[in-house]
């Protein structure tokens, strides 16, 4: 039980990191090629904390396998569970070309040397279409060419 609170504690804390980076990203004026500049130490995030954030990860990784924990596989059919799959997938996206279009631009012209992370937000009122447009970015054949590893995380 102690290990799910440590591991609960670490998660709410990424979910803060997270609405921290979407809230300033949102409130930025001007949009630039990346959003890698709200990681600068002077902004309200830095590298240092998704750093240990990171650390805190691996030692709680480590201490689930000295625990030997058990993986138990739970039904794909229940409710709680997103299921990876998309509408835009089964009947393709209309009217949204430019929007991917720029998305794509910024992803594939991200300069960042390595050791910061670049955050494209998609905001926008509920049902307008923000992950069927960020799941057409992800599966797109492009990125499949430039990225050897890609990782899809719901945030809500």
């Amino acid at each position: 039980k102690k290990w799910l609170d440590v591991l609960r504690d670490i998660v709410y804390e990424v979910d803060d990191l997270l609405d921290e980076v979407s809230t300033k990203a949102a409130t930025q004026k001007e949009v630039s090629n990346s959003f890698s500049h709200i990681f600068n130490r002077k902004r309200i995030v830095s590298i240092k904390k998704l750093e240990d954030i990171a650390e805190r990860l691996d030692d709680i990784l480590k201490q689930k396998e000295s625990l030997n924990l058990k993986e138990i596989l739970v039904e794909s059919n229940q409710p709680w569970k997103d299921q990876p799959t998309s509408l835009e997938d089964r009947y393709g996206m209309y009217g949204r070309d430019k929007d991917k279009e720029a998305i794509m631009k910024l992803v594939l012209e991200d300069n960042t040397d390595g050791e910061e992370v670049s955050v494209i937000p998609i905001v926008g009122m509920g049902g307008v279409g923000k992950t069927t447009l960020a799941r057409s970015v992800y599966n797109d054949g492009k990125l499949k060419q430039i990225f050897d590893l890609k990782t899809w995380v719901c945030v809500s």
